[in-house]
């Protein structure tokens, strides 16, 4: 396997397949985010790079990338985080329930909308639980590991949607940092 460095492109051999295009594409889309995009991108170089060697590091590097941008989003709206991944996740998305009204603050009489657009609250909790399968491959209260396995298919979807979180965040998240 190639190590990848950023700013390198990563060499497969042998002609072009559509593994290969969506790798050299997902790794474009990457090496065009501007320095300014900081942890964000460097995790996503990381990503990209452990992918062809271990599916379950690049997947747990996929939930370090939610985790960022969900604690960042909570930051910029002023809503105080919770240790667990999920609430913050409804924080932030959910149209109602507990985890939604801590996007209420003290004055607002009404629930304010959800920060994220529907398919985005969809996809994080997507990327939450192929991380939980990485992150905690033990089942709880017992000695046996998880029979769920992650497949790089599943990391190509993982891909797509830690691509689309990034796009929102730097381009379309109105509160967001702004990046070309």
């Amino acid at each position: 396997t190639p190590v990848h460095r950023p700013g390198q492109g990563v060499n497969l051999p042998g002609p072009p397949t559509a593994r290969t295009l969506r790798a050299r594409s997902i790794e474009e889309k990457v090496a065009s985010l501007v320095p300014d995009a900081g942890e964000v991108r460097s995790e996503l170089w990381t990503l990209v790079g452990v992918a062809d060697a271990s599916l379950d590091t690049a997947m747990f590097s996929a939930r370090r990338i939610v985790e960022f941008v969900v604690g960042r989003v909570l930051q910029i709206e002023g809503i105080a985080p919770d240790r667990d991944l999920m609430k913050n996740i409804e924080a932030l998305g959910a149209r109602d329930g507990k985890d939604a009204q801590r996007r209420k603050k003290p004055a607002e009489t009404a629930l304010p909308p959800p920060c994220l657009p529907p398919p985005l609250y969809s996809a994080l909790h997507s990327l939450r639980i192929y991380g939980n399968l990485v992150a905690h491959p033990w089942e709880p209260d017992r000695a046996e590991q998880k029979q769920v396995r992650v497949t790089s298919t599943d990391l190509q979807v993982a891909l797509a949607q830690i691509l689309r979180l990034v796009e929102w965040f730097f381009q379309e998240y109105t509160r967001g940092p702004k990046v070309d």
